[in-house]
Formats: C-alpha cells, sequence, structure tokens
C-alpha cells in the first residue's frame, strides 16, 4: 500500500503537533525541575526576610541561597555561616 507524499506530510504534521502538545504541556513541570537542580548546586538569588509575631522585620538577607526546609525551619548558608530561622518568613526569589 502506497502512501501519497501528501499523507506522509500530513502524518508527519499529525506527529509534530502531538510532540508539541506534549512539550508544552510539560513545560511547567520541567521548568521547575530544571530550578531545583539549578537551586541544589549553585542556589538561586534570594531575598529572605524574618518577621516577629507584630510583622516588624527582624532581619533580612539576600543572596545566592540553595534553602533547605524541614518542617517549619528554613535553612541556608550566609557568608560562610549556618542561618537557621522559624517563625514567619517570607523567601522570595529575585
Amino acid at each position: 500500500m502506497k502512501h501519497s507524499t501528501s499523507e506522509r506530510v500530513l502524518a508527519y504534521y499529525a506527529v509534530a503537533c502531538l510532540i508539541g502538545l506534549l512539550c508544552i504541556t510539560g513545560c511547567q513541570q520541567q521548568q521547575k525541575t530544571f530550578k531545583h537542580f539549578v537551586s541544589g548546586v549553585t542556589g538561586l538569588k534570594r531575598h529572605v526576610t524574618l518577621y516577629d509575631a507584630s510583622g516588624v522585620v527582624i532581619r533580612e538577607w539576600t543572596g545566592m541561597f540553595m534553602v533547605e526546609m524541614n518542617g517549619s525551619v528554613a535553612t541556608f548558608i550566609d557568608n560562610g555561616k549556618e542561618v537557621k530561622i522559624a517563625g514567619t518568613y517570607i523567601i522570595e526569589e529575585i
């Protein structure tokens, strides 16, 4: 059974569309996986703010951090020193 050129082109187009659709639906997950990899290797540029119970800023850090979460405690290295914070804090990626 011979297929015409137009049928082959249509089949290739359909396969390309299917692959494109799969890539689009997986893009966000792939981006998240890539970010986790980069964060684990070099850290990401982040801004960390620690607040007291009334919402007043206690301390802020900015730098390339790999943040590890263990329950409600965040741990990261700042200028060679390990910092552990708990309570109310916000970690933003810059």
